[in-house]
C-alpha cells in the first residue's frame, strides 16, 4: 500500500496561473541554459528533464547499452543544473525494458548505489543518491509490466506522487481516455490529487489545423475526470529541420502551442498550466554532421525568430557570429541584459567572445526561451487578474 510520505511543503508547481513546465533533454546545452537560469526563472518554472539514451547501439553490441558508471555521470550532471529544486523525470529514446550494461564494479565507500538490473531503475537510484527532488513520470504510449513496475516501486518509494504523461495523439487504448488514465493511477497504488496529468501534443506541424472543439472536448474530459494536482498542456511548433527558414537570412515560425493554450485557458480551463519543449523538437536532433546549418532560435511574444545561416563545415563558426549581428538589429531583440543567453548573442556579434559550437547556442537560445516565457505567463497572469 502506498505509504503517506509526502512533505507538507513539497509540491512540484506552485504558481498554477503563471507557472512554466519546459520539457528538456539532459543535453549539454539545455543543462547549462538552467545552471544559468536566474532565481525569478527558477521560480515560475519546473522544467520536464528528459532522460536520452543513444540513437543506436554501439560497434559489436546488439543492442543499446548503457553502463553503471554512464547513469552515475548523468545524474551528476543533472544535480549539477537542477540542485534541489523539483521537476520531472522521464525517458526519451530508451526503452523501460532497457537492461543495464553488465560489467565489473567495485563499491567503494559508504554511499553505495544498489545495482539494479534495468537503466530506469538504476537511474532513479542514482537521482535519489544526489537528493534530487525529482517526480518519475509515467507514460501511457509506454505501458508494459516491466514498466509499470519500476514506475511503481519508485513512486512508493518516493513519496512525492508521480505525473501520468498522456500523449494525446498516441495513446492508443480499449479504454476511453479518462477511464485508462484512472486506471493508470490506480495500477500505481495513487490517488489523483497526487499526480500531474500532463496533456502531450508533442509535435504542431504549421499545416496541420486541429480542430479547436474536439481538443477541448478531449482537454476538459481528462482533467474534469479527477481532482488532479496539476494539469499541463504540452507541445511544440519547432520542426525537426529548420529548412523551412532559408540560409542566410530571419525567418520565424509562429507558436502554435501558445495560441491554443491561451484559448483554451480562455474556453473554460482556467488552471491548465503551460508547457512545451523549449526550442527544440520533441525528438532528439542529429548530433551535427557535415550538412548541418548555423542557426540561433530566439522566442518572441508569438513566434520564433530564427537566424539561419550555411554550413558550419564551410563556412566555419564565425557564421554564428554574422547571425547574432543580424539578431542585434531585429525589431525584437529584448538587450543584452534580459537574460545569460542574451548576453552572449550581444558579446559574440560585438567580437567579444569566440563563436562556440552549437551546443553553446543551444544553451543560449533556451536561456532566453526560459526568460521569455516564464516573463510571459506572469504577464498573462497578472492581465487576467486586473
Amino acid at each position: 500500500m502506498q505509504q503517506d510520505l509526502f512533505s507538507q511543503d513539497f509540491a512540484p508547481i506552485r504558481h498554477t496561473a503563471s507557472h512554466y513546465v519546459p520539457v528538456l533533454q539532459n543535453k549539454a546545452g539545455e543543462l547549462e541554459a538552467l545552471r544559468r537560469a536566474s532565481p525569478d526563472v527558477w521560480s515560475h518554472i519546473t522544467p520536464l528533464i528528459n532522460i536520452v539514451g543513444p540513437k543506436k547501439p554501439r560497434p559489436n553490441e546488439v543492442s543499446v547499452q548503457i553502463s553503471f558508471e554512464a547513469l552515475r555521470s548523468w545524474a551528476k550532471r543533472l544535480a549539477s543544473a537542477i540542485g534541489g529544486r523539483p521537476f520531472y523525470l522521464d525517458i526519451l529514446r530508451l526503452k523501460p525494458s532497457t537492461l543495464l550494461k553488465s560489467d565489473n564494479i567495485e563499491f567503494k565507500g559508504r554511499r553505495r548505489a544498489r545495482r539494479r538490473q534495468y537503466v530506469l531503475e538504476q537511474f532513479y537510484e542514482f537521482a535519489q543518491q544526489q537528493r534530487l527532488d525529482f517526480v518519475p513520470v509515467y507514460r501511457t504510449d509506454l505501458g508494459n509490466e516491466t514498466y509499470t513496475r519500476i514506475v511503481r516501486r519508485a513512486v512508493t518509494e518516493i513519496g512525492r506522487g508521480f505525473a501520468l504523461r498522456y500523449p494525446l495523439l498516441n495513446t492508443v487504448s480499449v479504454l476511453g481516455p479518462a477511464e485508462l488514465a484512472i486506471k493508470i493511477v490506480s495500477d500505481m497504488g495513487e490517488q489523483t490529487r497526487n499526480v500531474d496529468l500532463i496533456l502531450d501534443l508533442e509535435y504542431i506541424p504549421a499545416e496541420a489545423d486541429l480542430d479547436f472543439d474536439l481538443t477541448q472536448q478531449l482537454v476538459s474530459s481528462l482533467s474534469d475526470s479527477a481532482s488532479w494536482r496539476n494539469v499541463i498542456l504540452l507541445g511544440t511548433s519547432i520542426p525537426s529541420s529548420m529548412s523551412c527558414i532559408s540560409e542566410g537570412s530571419v525567418g520565424r515560425i509562429q507558436r502554435a502551442e501558445w495560441a491554443l493554450w491561451k484559448a483554451l485557458r480562455a474556453s473554460g480551463n482556467p488552471n491548465l498550466v503551460f508547457g512545451d519543449y523549449g526550442i527544440q523538437h520533441p525528438k532528439p536532433p542529429a548530433e551535427g554532421g557535415p550538412g548541418m546549418r548555423a542557426n540561433i532560435r530566439y522566442t518572441s511574444e508569438e513566434s520564433t525568430i530564427v537566424a539561419r545561416g550555411r554550413q558550419v563545415l564551410t563556412e566555419g563558426k564565425e557564421e554564428y557570429r554574422k547571425l547574432c549581428r543580424q539578431l542585434l538589429r531585429h525589431d525584437e531583440y529584448l538587450g543584452d541584459d534580459f537574460s545569460w543567453g542574451d548576453s552572449q548573442i550581444g558579446a559574440c556579434a560585438d567580437g567579444d567572445t569566440d563563436p562556440g559550437s552549437q551546443n553553446h547556442w543551444r544553451a543560449v537560445g533556451t536561456s532566453h526561451h526560459l526568460a521569455f516565457v516564464s516573463g510571459q505567463l506572469q504577464s498573462s497572469s497578472q492581465e487576467s487578474a486586473s
